[in-house]
């Protein structure tokens, strides 16, 4: 896709001199038939070449028709009915009446003719459809033959032939329903490609050693058309012609790349090579196309999958006149998707391209004339950027876009003495396309351990973003309900991408960050929600550095936290209340304190043995001690806030497993006063 070179290579051309009868052209046929398979030529124009076929005979035998010339090397096959001319003591163009050889001699006898009856100007259409077909035009009918398969021939691996047409092989590719494409009559309009190894098909290139470039699946559609045309005034020696393609390919390819080392691969696909044959008035022609894939860049321990559709409408083609030379043109508008999908990682940096290549040849006689070779691709050009040590990695992938072409062409005619030339490269604007992040999956999982925990315990965990404002900028918050020895999944979503302002990306069109839900960055994990006897095992919330999901094995980069939970007995949660109202005034006596604890131990003992009775017996005693003592040894707002332990022990703690699914504690004496 850099330069037509490749074209010329990819396309081999096989001259072609096929035209109508001139005459035929100002009469438009009654019922056009389509054109048979092959298209057949009807008039046929030999330039003579002076330097193997010099003048033997003398101008009076010339004047008269009587042509001889000394045969030096070949001789071209010639007819009666065809024409031909030459550049020897001036132009001369005449029809064949009788050919024949004797002697080292070519003898002619040539009758009258028209330039015009070989090169009638003529501006025409010839579109991208399958099959062959056929058209009015105002310069008469015009045929095209269908598209069949090229190939270059060459030995495999080795340098390709630029001239030499090859056979056709065994081609990769496939119809839109998946049966094998006809060689003889191909559908550019719809063809898929899949496990198509780049550096293999590119025989010996730079870094395929050590790099793996292959196209796991791809869907093709072309359509459009050429339009082509030519004026040719023999006897002011002026010409003029013109090929403009405008085409609209539409491309979804995944690729997959993997390895150590730079790789730069830019392959014409084998076996999609295809040319149509075309005739108008007295001229003919041949439409080639091909279809080019290219990667370059550098690799680095990675194995990524990268998702390209592109949607491209170019115009592109040349002008070529004796009096200007050779004017190039193109414009191009593109849409562009791209999306990734990271195996293992690595670095890169790597671009991707597609697009198809075209040779349009016009014959102006003996295999000479106008020649144009143009070729645009679609392009995806992307950075991945890696930090983190040690497995932690995640990455972001900065994709831009853009298009390309190169046109080279070529005007032969040794009959005007005309043979000019020229190449233009094209490169369109890169734009920026779309950042993608990867995302991960984080599963979280509480353990609560100790003594007296609810069974029906549920706590709220949430994670979020270390920085949300962070690209991408991404602020929900993530919650879910957990229970007191359960874990929950919290997955990461789709890819994390968002598309710049203004880039061409093919519907629907996207702006702000979606599919961010775990975005593979930092996080914090927070808890809430333990019961009042419990508290968090660790300082919340917890910083987790997500790591980017593996699509093919869930488990082997699933990130995991464990958030601890630990319980005390609700018995010793409510001895230390008792110490603390003591140190606070709220109890005046030490041996108050002392009775109060024995009676809550005894309780526990109780409890933890199983006997019920017992643990509800000196929990009453504990209850009836707090109401002869209300108001003496202990103040009223102490005793209420005691009095209201006990009854909590005594309706949910009087088993191991507390009977009550949730329940708060009492509001301390301080808070009390707060509240009066």
């Amino acid at each position: 896709m850099r330069a037509s070179s490749s074209i010329v290579f990819f396309f081999p051309i096989a001259a072609l001199i096929a035209a109508c009868n001139g005459d035929s052209l100002l009469k438009a046929p009654q019922e056009p038939q389509p054109p048979p398979s092959t298209l057949q030529p009807s008039v046929r124009l030999v330039v003579i070449d002076s330097t193997q076929l010099p003048f033997a005979g003398t101008a009076v035998s010339r004047a008269a028709g009587h042509y001889v010339f000394r045969i030096r090397d070949s001789v071209p096959t010639i007819h009666p009915g065809d024409y031909v001319a030459g550049r020897q003591g001036g132009l001369f163009l005449g029809r064949v009446i009788a050919a024949s050889e004797s002697g080292g001699r070519l003898l002619l006898d040539l009758g009258p003719a028209s330039w015009r009856e070989v090169f009638y100007p003529f501006k025409v259409h010839i579109p991208f459809t399958p099959g062959a077909g056929s058209a009015m035009s105002p310069y008469g009918l015009v045929r095209w033959g269908p598209w069949r398969m090229v190939r270059a021939a060459g030995p495999p691996g080795g340098p390709r032939s630029p001239t030499a047409p090859g056979t056709p092989g065994p081609a990769p590719l496939r119809t839109s329903s998946g049966a094998p494409i006809n060689a003889d009559d191909f559908d550019p309009v719809g063809f898929l490609l899949d496990n198509f190894d780049l550096c293999a098909a590119a025989g010996v290139v730079t870094g395929c050693a050590n790099v793996t470039a292959k196209v796991i699946n791809a869907n093709f559609s072309l359509t459009g058309g050429v339009d082509v045309g030519a004026d040719i005034d023999v006897f002011n020696l002026t010409l003029a012609a013109h090929a403009d393609v405008n085409e609209q390919l539409s491309t979804t390819l995944d690729f997959q790349l993997t390895g150590n080392g730079s790789v730069e691969v830019d392959v014409p696909i084998p076996g999609a090579g295809f040319e149509r044959e075309f005739t108008v008035g007295a001229f003919s022609g041949k439409i080639a196309l091909g279809f080019i894939i290219g990667v370059e860049g550098d690799i680095t321990g990675t194995t990524i999958e990268p998702h390209v559709q592109v949607s491209d409408t170019v115009n592109m083609g040349a002008s070529a006149s004796t009096d200007n030379g050779f004017n190039f043109h193109y414009t191009g508008t593109g849409h562009f998707d791209a999306g990734v999908k990271v195996v293992d990682l690595g670095d890169l940096g790597v671009k991707l391209s597609v697009g198809p290549q075209i040779e349009v040849k016009i014959d102006f006689g003996s295999g000479r004339g106008f020649d144009l070779g143009a070729g645009a691709d679609g392009f995806e050009e992307a950075t991945m950027n890696l930090s983190g040590l040690l497995g932690l990695e995640n990455w972001h992938y900065h994709v831009d876009a853009g298009a390309e072409a190169s046109l080279e062409g070529l005007v032969d005619v040794p009959l005007l003495g005309v043979n000019v030339g020229g190449k233009e490269n094209f490169p369109s604007p890169v734009i920026n396309l779309v950042d993608a992040w990867g995302t991960g999956d984080l599963d979280v999982s509480s353990s609560t351990t100790g003594k007296d925990i609810f069974p029906g315990q549920i706590y709220r965990t949430a994670v979020a973003r270390s920085s949300p404002s962070e690209s991408p900028p991404w602020f929900p918050v993530f919650s879910s309900a957990l229970g007191v020895n359960d874990s929950r999944l919290f997955a990461g979503g789709l890819l994390c991408h968002q598309f710049f302002q203004g880039a061409p990306v093919i519907p629907p069109f996207i702006e702000a960050p979606q599919d961010c839900d775990v975005v593979a960055t930092s996080h914090t994990v927070g808890l809430t929600g333990w019961a009042w006897n419990c508290n968090a095992a660790q300082a919340l919330p917890v910083a987790v550095e997500v790591r980017p999901r593996n699509p093919f094995d869930f488990y082997a980069r699933l990130t995991r936290v464990t958030l601890g939970v630990v319980c005390r007995s609700a018995y010793a949660v409510v001895r230390d209340r008792v110490a603390a109202l003591r140190a606070s005034g709220g109890i005046n006596s030490d041996g108050i304190v002392t009775a109060l604890d024995a009676k809550l131990t005894a309780a526990e003992i109780a409890r933890d043995a199983g006997n019920v009775a017992a643990a509800d017996s000196a929990i009453q005693d504990l209850m009836n001690q707090l109401s002869a003592q209300n108001g003496k040894h202990i103040t009223i707002a102490a005793d209420a806030e005691l009095q209201a332990f006990a009854t909590l022990l005594r309706d949910c703690y009087e088993t191991v497993v507390p009977t009550c699914s949730t329940a708060p504690a009492p509001v301390p004496v301080a808070q009390r006063r707060e509240q009066q």
